[in-house]
Order: C-alpha cells, then sequence, then structure tokens
C-alpha cells in the first residue's frame, strides 16, 4: 500500500516509519534513518503523538479495506 501526506507546502510519501522527534516533529524516514523527512511541527510531542494515533486509525481502516494507496491530510498546529 502506498501512503501519501498532504502537508501545507507539499504531498510526501511515507517512507519506512514514521516518528516523533523532539520539539513535536512528524517525521517519516527509512528503516536505517539515512533518509529523513520533515512532515509537520506540532506545539509538544503530545500533540504530535495524538496525530500520530490519528494516522494509525486512518491506516487501520484503509488497510480493512484493501486499499492500494491512501492520502492523509495532516492538520497544522492549532
Amino acid at each position: 500500500m502506498d501512503i501519501f501526506f498532504r502537508t501545507n507546502k507539499s504531498l510526501v510519501k511515507m517512507k519506512d516509519k514514521i516518528n516523533i522527534e523532539r520539539g513535536g516533529y512528524l517525521t517519516t524516514s527509512s528503516l536505517g534513518g539515512q533518509e529523513k523527512y520533515p512532515l509537520a511541527r506540532y506545539e509538544n510531542e503530545e500533540k504530535a503523538m495524538e496525530i500520530l494515533n490519528r494516522i494509525d486509525s486512518i491506516l487501520d481502516k484503509a488497510i480493512s479495506k484493501n486499499a492500494n494507496s491512501v492520502s492523509i491530510n495532516l492538520p497544522e498546529d492549532e
């Protein structure tokens, strides 16, 4: 399944994993961490974790529907 994230300025294809970095950054990176792309920055790590949980829920639904691809709109920090 191809997973895309819609940010304010771009459409980013998910690498191998999603991480929460210090400072509330949500990133996608390769397994070894060689390739890393910031997706969004939130006010704190707890807010980033909330967004990550929403992403997980969206992906669970897409997997249950056997979707070939999914696009997730990432909210801006409020």
